[in-house]
């Protein structure tokens, strides 16, 4: 008797303890609705910092960012954009020597190179241009005049606009 008491527990109990198809399958639907409602909850979470916060972390990222565009450009400057320069033995005996160059964009105008231009006394005429490539090959010319009294300054020098600027790398004033 006692045996038939533990069987029909056990078989009762069996019966409490397996879950079928259809639990399963809506314990598995509560779960995976759990899953997704506690995303949904992290990212409304996410959405309420950042608009409290947003504001602090757009300038964060503009600050990085500026500070990414100012590296970038400054390594231009010192690759791309500077260019060595040459004076003519002409324009070193009359006192004028340029010191350095580069590609500039000013008021709008890319196809231009700033020059810093030492006057060792007063000079008043024509100066010339010249860019090369890498194998000393022409690749434009600007001429401008001027009448500068001793001093120290840039002078902008514009090319055509069909100028092949990548494969310029010198200059030479003359």
């Amino acid at each position: 008797m006692h045996k038939l008491l533990v069987v029909a527990v056990a078989f009762a109990l069996s019966g409490c303890c397996c879950k079928s198809r259809e639990e399963k399958l809506k314990a598995a639907e509560e779960a995976g609705d759990f899953a997704v409602s506690e995303k949904a909850r992290l990212i409304k979470g996410a959405g309420n910092a950042l608009d409290k916060e947003g504001t602090v972390a757009g300038e964060s990222v503009a600050r990085g960012a500026a500070r990414v565009l100012k590296s970038v450009g400054g390594g231009a400057m010192e690759g791309f954009n500077e260019l060595t320069i040459t004076t003519s033995p002409t324009l070193a005996g009359v006192g004028v020597k340029a010191e350095r160059a580069g590609i500039a964009a000013v008021d709008g105008k890319s196809n231009q190179v700033k020059v810093y231009v030492v006057f060792d006394k007063a000079f008043k005429g024509d100066l010339q241009l010249i860019l090369r490539d890498k194998n000393n090959r022409e690749a434009g010319r600007s001429k401008i005049s001027v009448e500068e009294p001793e001093t120290g300054k840039y002078l902008l020098f514009p090319f055509d606009p069909l100028t092949e600027w990548m494969g310029v790398v010198s200059t030479e004033l003359k």
